[in-house]
């Protein structure tokens, strides 16, 4: 990764020096808690510890905002000078932070029979996740699905844009030999719209320039586990893994304009199995008896998914002939939220 998450690491540091200060007593899941801490029912809720007085199911919302940057595409070629010298590789198109919500739901305990089952419910979206490269040169050569422009260019702006949405229902178990660590087993959906495009318009009212869309919609299956691996009940160190196997329904299109100025558009959809690790670490403060505040980083690492840059070298947008190209990209970030429990 580039200098971009710099920032990011920084602030992941910074936080976890700041949890542990926040202690009197530092201690490993399972050993006594310092005695001198009030009852705080959202690291309880966190770590299934019974509740004083309170017999009920435990309801809980995390609430808050994400923020992903995009890495950078498969190494290939984009844009060349008159000489033929590379002027952008996708591998350059890292993105910047992006915001977007993110909401989780949980229901603590729902049986008295089977004690540590709960059901989690998560929802995030992060839109323009996006990064753009100005270029000029005697002659800039975009190459673009099989296809370069028949004039010369003297200004061409690429654009690389990615919108996540995200939601997954967990089923949650934690047994009482494992304090601290929630095994999980849900379902995901995703869904990854990308758009590629070279802008020639140069301040012309009318956009001209090659347009290309890529969609994936993925749902399956999914496993992991939530571990707090340290806590002195009111401040905890959690970290958490997924992963799951996605069916990927993929479809896209490309479109530009041949010498004579007529359209020339291709469609391209295919289908396959797609898979994505979910990780995260962080550390949570409880504020008051039912409120935390919780700072996390956050990996989505895919595996098999079709990028929109990736089929501009998969396709021929002169004959329409090509198969659809599969890569692995990857989101980092962070996770910002306020946690509730009652």
């Amino acid at each position: 990764m580039r200098s971009k998450l710099a920032p990011v690491l920084g602030l992941l540091v910074a936080w976890a020096c700041c949890v542990p200060l926040a202690a009197q007593d530092f201690h490993w899941i399972g050993a006594p808690g310092p005695a001198a801490w009030p009852p705080n029912p959202t690291c309880q809720a966190m770590l299934d510890a019974p509740l004083p007085g309170r017999g009920e199911p435990l309801f809980g919302v995390d609430a808050g905002a994400i923020w992903l940057a995009r890495s950078g595409a498969t190494p290939q070629t984009l844009v060349v000078d008159e000489n033929n010298n590379e002027l952008l590789n996708a591998s350059d198109l890292e993105s910047d932070l992006a915001s977007g919500v993110r909401i989780t739901l949980d229901f603590f305990n729902l049986s008295d029979d089977y004690p540590g089952c709960d059901v989690q419910a998560r929802y995030f979206r992060v839109q323009g996740i996006q990064s753009s490269e100005t270029l000029t040169s005697t002659q800039v050569v975009p190459r673009f699905f099989g296809g370069v422009p028949a004039d010369p260019i003297g200004t061409v702006t690429s654009h690389y844009d990615t919108d996540l949405q995200n939601v997954e229902y967990n089923l949650r178990y934690r047994h009482a030999r494992t304090p601290g660590i929630r095994w999980l087993a849900g379902l995901r959906y995703l869904q990854m719209e990308e758009a590629f495009r070279f802008d020639t318009t140069n301040g012309g009212a009318v956009p001209s320039g090659f347009f290309s869309d890529a969609r994936n919609e993925l749902f399956g299956v999914q496993v992991g586990a939530d571990w707090t691996f340290w806590t002195n009940g009111r401040s905890r160190l959690f970290t958490s893994g997924k992963y799951a196997v996605l069916h990927n329904d993929v479809d896209g299109q490309a479109r530009a304009a041949d010498a004579a100025g007529g359209p020339l558009q291709i469609h391209y959809g295919d289908q396959t199995t797609s898979g994505l690790f979910d990780f995260e670490i962080g550390g949570a403060v409880a504020i008051t008896r039912w409120c935390s505040v919780k700072l996390a980083y956050q990996g989505l690492f895919a595996q098999d998914w079709a990028t929109a840059t990736e089929q501009s070298r998969a396709f021929s947008l002169t004959t329409g002939n090509g198969q659809v190209s599969y890569a692995d990209p990857q989101f980092h970030g962070l996770n910002l939220s306020a946690e509730l429990a009652w």
